[in-house]
């Protein structure tokens, strides 16, 4: 029983999805049919705001050792 309600949940599912538009056109390029551009911005703010974020790690890390003071050890 369990296996018949799970096969209409699938037919079901697959008739929503013959029935979304199209997104051919014959006047768009590749990279305008799937709206990215060719500038790459979205890849030029993850680098940028990555190595950011990697370099004020790096200077917490820096200025939390170099302001601890050296440990003694004692015999």
């Amino acid at each position: 029983r369990r296996n018949r309600s799970v096969t209409k949940a699938l037919v079901c599912n697959k008739e929503i999805r013959e029935r979304q538009m199209k997104t051919y056109d014959a006047h768009k390029t590749t990279t305008e049919v799937r709206q990215a551009n060719r500038t790459l911005d979205n890849f030029w703010v993850l680098v940028i705001s990555t190595v950011a974020i990697v370099a004020v790690f790096a200077i917490i890390f820096l200025v939390f050792f170099a302001n601890t003071p050296a440990s003694v050890v004692s015999p």
